[in-house]
């Protein structure tokens, strides 16, 4: 299933339709394009994958944000981080006992933080917020093949559609 605003209709004789997407070279080239975007970003953080796409989606918005839901849901996309990001800010707010006056204080107390942990200074930055959704890291994708992608695709319009739109009777 789709979210509802990837819904592509048409209205014909009081009757609403999904526009699905057809498997033709057009299509199977954006599907191919996309999945090739994800193996790429294996070991990459999910921003930077967002980033890329947003990139791509002028092609085709709604159909290439659809194809990136359905394959979002064959990744494993974890935080890649040693300690706590919620830990380590408690310890830098701790540090500087709430406030910092500027620039300059705030990188000693990183620096003086990430020398007590013995880790880099800017490894200990990306700590901090390596729980947040753009930070997290692609670690395994399961591909799959251009083909079935758009058939996934044509079936979460189905889905999204009967969940949006759908008149159920129970007799």
């Amino acid at each position: 299933m789709l979210t509802s605003d990837l819904l592509v209709t048409k209205i014909y004789n009081g009757k609403i339709e999904p526009v699905y997407a057809t498997l033709d070279r057009k299509n199977l080239e954006i599907s191919s394009s996309v999945i090739n975007l994800f193996q790429e970003h294996i070991g990459k953080t999910y921003g930077e994958l967002v980033e890329e796409i947003e990139d791509f989606e002028e092609i085709d918005y709604r159909l290439i944000r659809g194809l990136t839901q359905i394959l979002e849901r064959r990744c494993i996309i974890e935080m890649d981080s040693l300690i706590e990001p919620v830990t380590a800010r408690r310890t830098v707010f701790e540090e500087c006992n709430g406030a910092v006056s500027d620039i300059k204080e705030r990188k000693e107390i990183i620096e003086r933080i990430a020398r007590r942990l013995s880790i880099e200074t800017d490894a200990f930055e990306k700590i901090l917020w390596a729980d947040m959704e753009e930070n997290l890291v692609i670690k395994e994708f399961k591909t799959t093949t251009p083909e079935n992608l758009l058939r996934q695709y044509n079936l979460s319009l189905t889905q999204t559609l009967l969940l949006k739109h759908g008149v159920w009777k129970f007799r």
